[in-house]
Formats: C-alpha cells, structure tokens, sequence
C-alpha cells in the first residue's frame, strides 16, 4: 500500500468555507461528472438532508455533490446553496424544464463550541462551491507544471534555454535565473540527459506538493470539531478534517474526515492519542470505562463523524453501499465508543472512475483509509480553548 494524495484519484473538487468565529463551516465535494455514490448511516442521531436518493430502491444513479457541515439540523440548508450554483453552470438532472442537481448533505452537531446562533447556511454552502472552483484552478493554471509535456517532450533545447521556453515551469523571472527551476547547477551541469532528468523530478515532486492544497485541520465542516464528550465540553479535545488516500497497483481510494466523535481516538497499534481529558487535563481517561461506571447515561446527539471515501473504480450504488458498510470498520478502529445514540456516524462513498476492481479489495482498503484519515483529523492546533492531540505530554512522539 503507497501512500498517495487525495487529487491523485482524481475527477472532483473539494472546497471549504469556515466561519472561524462562529467555530462553524462546511465542506463539498464536488464529482466533475455525475457520480455513482453509496451511504452507510450507524449513528443513532443523523441529521441529513436527500440521503435517501442512495437507497438501492431510488431511480437516481448518482449525485453531483455531497456537502458536509456543522451546525446540525439546522445547516441543512446549506446545500440550497450548492445546488445554485451548480444550476447556473447547468448541471443537474434534466427533468426537461429544469436541470436539478442531486446533492446529499449530513451535517454534525457543534453549536456548542461558539455561537450556537451562527450556522452554515445557504450562502455558505455556495461559497464553498467557490473555493472547490478556486483551488482547481490554482492547481491547473497557476502556470504550475504549465508544460506538461515537459516529461514527454526530450528536446533538450527547452533545457538549456529556459528563457526561450518561459512557459516550461512558472518563474515570472526565466531570464534573469535562466535554470533556476530545472537544476540549481545547471551552469556546473551541462549534461542535456541529466537535466531532463532533474527535470522530470521537479515536476513529480511539485505536482505533489500542488495535489496537496486541499486544506485539512481546523476548516470547512472540521472548524468546530472535537472528541472526548462523554462528560461534556468540559474535558472535550479539539479536531477537525483528516484526509489520507492510499493506492494498492491501480487501485486508489482516500478519505476526508470530519471527526466529532462522543468517544475516544486509537492508533493502529491500540495506543489512545485523543479523547477524554483527564480530571487535571494534562493526559486522557477512556470514554468507555467511564461509561461503566454511569448509573444511567444522558446523552443527545451532539456528535457526529462524517466521511467521504473516493475510489477510482467503478461501482454501482448496491456496491457502494456495501463498500460504505465495510468503511465504518474504519470508524470502529479509530474510535470508541461509537455509533452510539448520541452520534450520527455516516459515510458516504462516491466512485470517480472506470477502473474494474474487487469489492473486497477496494472495501478493506477504504475501511483502512478511513482509519488514517480519523487519525489525521487529531493532528490540529488547539482552538476555542479545547487543547489539541498535540498539546498533550502523552503525545510527544505523535
């Protein structure tokens, strides 16, 4: 299994919009053509608007997006606003009078952290549209990588005169470094072979620091995150969005996370990273020894973990229910307790691309990139006086 970055499958976007004071925003993952997509709900307190449109009984045979958001119930409007500017470039179901867009939204609780006043809505919704729109075009047309035929293209000339090919990589200032970006040695490296290599190595190597912008931490449906709730905000940690993708021979599946579990966070090796702080604060206790020892739990539905998983293979929405049902194993690893009462735990899986691959395959892989991308979703700064997973002494080596 290697270890890839999540635009590397390819075929969407994915954008954020935050109300950082508030502690509050959303997230949209938009497919670039309609997707076929499945949905496993094990929480006992969803709050979600067109799921239903997934069940396997439905005529629709995929969606043109999926937005996650805080602010529970009541963001749910906030994919009104998703599906307007998905209109205006004309995309949606063509009913013959009107193209409908088909978008899903879940949304987790977190009117607790700020202002329980203040959530995402449809405005939101829209701007996050934006930001998905945005960051492709910064990762396509910020001149990055403008030449992309550079790798196939062997004319050694476009080496050795940068001046005379300016659009071989974005420096505004060719001519004054005239090999700046394609070998800082070049005058001592006058090899035309060895260039094209150094060449074929800058581009890989910023592709993946461009197919890295999607921002993940404290933003989007993440801003007001938190684990650890079992006894309320009180001795609550902060988290936010995780993202990790991994890719078994052409098989490639990652994940985006929003965690906001009641429970505790565990490692691949069983180690507890977040969760429950302890009564002074400065380690953790488990959520689940704790729960023993309550006569009779009162919980509400103040939680809420929500996935995405993308694969490049190509499923039907049977499958991808499935393939969603095997992710949650993801969930189970990572976190505990959960799917409880008083969580709404879903996840959805949106296929991208024409690979054929295995269910089993394509499943047990997704429930593994779920796990990292829960894990990664504790890697954030400590906000709204909730103190990180990286705060803790016990996490020095985290």
């Amino acid at each position: 299994m290697k270890e890839i970055t999540l635009e590397e499958i390819g075929g969407f976007k994915i954008g954020h919009a935050s109300n950082i004071q508030a502690g509050t925003g959303c997230t949209v993952f938009l497919p670039d053509k309609l997707a076929p997509c499945g949905i496993d709900v094990r929480g006992g307190g969803p709050a979600s608007r067109e799921t239903e449109l997934l069940n396997t009984k439905m005529a629709a045979e995929g969606l043109h997006g999926i937005i996650l958001s805080g602010g529970s119930a009541y963001s749910l409007e906030a994919a009104t606003g998703v599906m307007d500017f998905l209109e205006e470039r004309g995309i949606g179901f063509d009913t013959g009078i009107a193209k409908v867009p088909l978008i899903c939204q879940s949304a987790l609780f977190d009117l607790g952290v700020q202002n329980a006043k203040t959530r995402p809505d449809k405005l939101m919704g829209y701007r996050a549209c934006e930001n998905a729109f945005a960051n492709e075009n910064a990762l396509v047309n910020k001149n990055a990588f403008v030449n992309e035929n550079a790798l196939a293209n062997e004319n050694a000339s476009a080496n050795e005169n940068a001046s005379a090919n300016e659009n071989a990589f974005v420096n505004e200032n060719a001519s004054a470094n005239e090999n700046d970006f394609v070998n800082e040695n070049a005058s001592a490296n006058k090899n035309t072979s060895a260039n094209q290599n150094t060449l074929a190595s800058q581009v890989e190597n910023n592709k993946k620091r461009i197919h890295s912008k999607i921002e993940s931490g404290n933003i989007g449906a993440g801003t007001g995150c938190s684990v650890g709730k079992i006894l309320g905000m009180e001795y609550a940690m902060k988290t936010g969005i995780g993202i990790y993708a991994a890719q078994i021979g052409p098989v490639k599946v990652g994940a985006i996370v929003a965690l906001n579990a009641l429970g505790d966070i565990f490692d691949e090796e069983g180690q507890q990273v977040a969760g429950l702080l302890s009564a002074d604060k400065k380690g953790l206790r488990s959520s689940e020894e704790m729960l023993y020892e309550m006569t009779q739990a009162k919980f509400f539905g103040s939680n809420t973990t929500l996935a995405i998983v993308i694969t490049n293979c190509r499923f039907n929405k049977s499958d991808l229910n499935k393939i969603a049902g095997m992710s949650q194993n993801g969930y189970a690893r990572a976190i505990n307790p959960i799917h409880t009462t008083a969580d709404g735990d879903t996840i959805y899986v949106a296929s991208v691309g024409d690979l054929e691959a295995d269910i089993n395959i394509v499943g047990t892989l997704a429930s593994r990139v779920v796990h990292r991308a829960v894990l990664n979703a504790t890697k954030v700064p400590s906000a709204y006086g909730f103190p990180s997973a990286h705060s803790l002494s016990v996490n020095e080596s985290f």
